[in-house]
């Protein structure tokens, strides 16, 4: 089905709500509050995945992709962020107008995300530091979030592998684990995890 949406470029300006959105009736989800991470992302990163869009009264409506949209309008309205303006184009992906589906669509596309693993987060943000040369500050400013945040995701990494691995297989709960960061020694963590579990 997704072999018919044709890549199109649409400017910001010319975007607007679909009524099929199934998020389009909880306002909460648009707060700045719950697009910071978001907004932060495209000004550092760009729009890294297309919005889906249908042809409605002259305009491009997204079915999918709200909260992206309500984070590159906040970026066009900051005069500070560079490159965002009403008419610059991003990618999206046309539904045909006689599409008979577009609420199933929508639906799919925000039931079928699972949130990030905090685990995942740390070797992420453990590998861009290692591998792409980023620093803790960085990584906060392109997530819009803290840097105490990152450096609390990063604490993992003292934590034994293990032990992290017990966690992210829910043996132990995460809390649990956060737990043994407190001793410096690995070695030690291990012990007394094996005793705990045994």
């Amino acid at each position: 089905m997704t072999a018919s949406f044709k890549p199109v470029s649409v400017a910001i300006g010319d975007l607007t709500a679909h009524p099929a959105n199934v998020r389009s009736n909880s306002p909460e989800t648009y707060d700045p509050e719950n697009i910071a991470h978001l907004k932060a992302s495209i000004a550092v990163l760009g729009l890294l995945q297309p919005l889906l869009v249908q042809k409605l009264d002259g305009k491009h409506a997204i079915l999918a992709g709200g909260r992206r949209h309500a984070a590159l309008k906040e970026l066009v309205a900051e005069k500070a962020a560079k490159g965002f303006t009403a008419k610059t184009k991003v990618e999206c992906r046309l539904v045909p107008e006689d599409c008979d589906v577009t609420t199933a669509l929508s639906l799919a596309e925000n039931i079928t995300q699972a949130p990030m693993n905090a685990i995942d987060e740390f070797e992420a943000f453990a590998r861009m530091m290692e591998v792409d040369g980023q620093t803790p500050e960085t990584i906060a400013k392109t997530f819009g979030t803290t840097i105490s945040a990152v450096k609390g995701r990063l604490r993992y990494g003292f934590i034994h592998p293990d032990i992290r691995a017990a966690a992210r297989a829910k043996v132990i709960t995460l809390d649990t684990m956060k737990a043994f960061a407190e001793h410096p020694s690995q070695e030690v963590q291990k012990e007394v995890y094996e005793a705990l579990t045994k």
